[in-house]
């Protein structure tokens, strides 16, 4: 279990005295983004664009419609532009990258039945990666890759020489939970820099799914963070899986595998070291090995490059320290490796539904993790009001040595009124001075 692995299982009222939010950066601005009239917004990931704006991938609810959306910001979180590139009745906008000509790819899945209900039956979800052009939002190219049962991408990797590393899932039920995939299977393949050639494609039925990707820092291998359901175990488990070789001559590497315990990984990073860390949530564990009184912990664990054993496992919540952290849920979707040192993670903090009588802690809060490369904690902070729902679902480093943090917001931050599920935007003060900040990219 995950409390044998040195958890710090920080679910109480003892963060506000050992992890202050004061040394926190503060907000340099918050910024709402509109997405139509949408209900339900989730935004799976983002980046820092080649302008020095952001680039936010996910999805939201247009009237019967689940559907993959695209916005690009500049650097002050002013719209650019927004992109409605779903179809059908569901899709998913799960990964997004720019290209060196500063087009955009984008991955998830497309539904291509003709239903226009995400409630109803008879869809047929495909994976696809898609090229929008880079100042417009025009779609330049749309490549799908069917397989049977509900499909999707999680996670790209673009190589140098421009082909592509995907991994996800396929062949999954379509009623199952889109947060986390418990019928599918996961897949590992590579496609041409044209995107319109299947260059190898690997099933991986020991996960469920497989959600990031990258290439191991020696440029030996791929490792992909997924998650999985080990023989004889009641519980999904975060888990890895590592390639040998990277699959040059045209066949897919082999590869293997290690879990690290149960709960939902659902991002990962690999550091300068080379080394990996994990983000998700787990279960509480009681000191004598059984299932905690309720809610998740934020979970991060720091893999070895070369044992693929775990290094450190931390687990945090609570931030703003509940009168019951057994029922308070501390969900973590991202992390980053910090250039200047440790890692970030964005999570949610808050109750669910039934809603309890613990005001103002049955609303969901922006939260961001600060650690060093030892697993201290630095600092933890909620980045909104507390007011509407906002959870943080993705983090970013920015050039100046702050984060952004991009969230599902349920009110346009500094506008009256409620909005019920635009893209949230949260932009910090850097944690380093400028000189500092200049010497980590020299």
């Amino acid at each position: 279990q995950l409390a044998q692995s040195g958890g710090t299982g920080n679910t109480g009222t003892e963060n506000s005295d050992n992890t202050p939010s004061n040394n926190a950066p503060d907000l340099a601005f918050s910024s709402g983004l509109a997405l139509l009239d949408d209900t339900d917004a989730h935004p799976h990931h983002g980046i820092v664009t080649q302008e020095g704006g952001f680039a936010i991938i996910g999805e939201t609810s247009i009237e019967l419609r689940f559907t993959m959306f695209l916005v690009v910001t500049d650097a002050n979180g002013n719209e650019r532009f927004k992109v409605d590139l779903g179809r059908g009745a569901m899709s998913n906008g799960n990964h997004v990258l720019q290209l060196p000509d500063g087009h955009f790819l984008v991955a998830g899945s497309h539904d291509l039945s003709s239903v226009i209900n995400a409630d109803e039956p008879g869809q047929e979800h495909e994976r696809v990666i898609m090229k929008v052009h880079g100042t417009t939002g025009e779609v330049l190219h749309t490549q799908h890759f069917p397989a049977t049962g509900k499909d999707a991408i999680r996670g790209v990797y673009r190589i140098e020489d421009g082909s592509i590393i995907a991994v996800g899932y396929k062949g999954g039920a379509y009623d199952d939970e889109s947060f986390i995939v418990t019928s599918a299977q996961a897949f590992m393949m590579k496609i041409d820099a044209d995107l319109t050639t299947v260059l190898w494609e690997k099933d991986i039925p020991e996960f469920m799914e497989l959600r990031r990707v990258v290439k191991a820092k020696d440029g030996s291998g791929y490792a992909a963070v997924g998650n999985m359901m080990p023989a004889g175990s009641e519980f999904v488990n975060l888990a890895m899986y590592f390639t040998q070789g990277l699959g040059e001559s045209g066949s897919a590497p082999a590869g293997e595998f290690q879990a690290y315990g149960a709960g939902d990984a659902y991002d990962m990073d690999v550091d300068m070291d080379g080394n990996y860390i994990i983000g998700g949530h787990t279960v509480p564990i009681n000191p004598d090995g059984t299932d905690g009184p309720g809610g998740w912990e934020g979970t991060a664990i720091k893999v070895n490059k070369e044992s693929k054993s775990v290094m450190w496992l931390k687990t945090f919540g609570n931030p703003n320290s509940g009168p019951d952290p057994s029922v308070i849920f501390d969900e973590c979707y991202g992390v980053v490796a910090v250039p200047w040192g440790g890692y970030a993670l964005s999570c949610g903090s808050g109750i669910e539904p039934p809603y309890t009588s613990q005001d103002p802690f049955n609303v969901w809060r922006a939260y961001v993790v600060r650690l060093d490369t030892n697993g201290n904690m630095m600092w933890e902070k909620t980045y909104d009001p507390a007011t509407y729902d906002d959870a943080a679902e993705y983090i970013v480093t920015t050039p100046d040595c702050g984060f952004a943090v991009f969230t599902d917001s349920a009110k346009l931050p500094g506008t009256p009124g409620e909005f019920d599920g635009g893209y949230g935007l949260y932009r910090t003060a850097p944690e380093l001075d400028a000189a500092s900040c200049a010497s980590i990219s020299e």
